[in-house]
């Protein structure tokens, strides 16, 4: 059975990872936050599973 992806964009990552763009930009280039997805030449977009797990892991590392 082929699984179907959520994709969400920049606004929406931000809000769910809470942190601003120059944040999440920074992560992705340590390699520490989901890479998005090109849509077209100036659109990026993210798998929402992704963006969730990586949330989920945050929140136990904190606690």
């Amino acid at each position: 059975m082929m699984e179907t992806l959520t994709f969400i964009r920049l606004d929406y990552v931000m809000q769910k990872a809470r942190l601003e763009k120059s944040q999440i930009d920074h992560l992705i280039r340590q390699g520490n936050f989901p890479k998005p997805r090109r849509l077209g030449i100036h659109s990026m977009l993210w798998i929402v599973e992704e963006v969730d797990d990586w949330a989920a892991n945050k929140a136990r590392k904190m606690t």
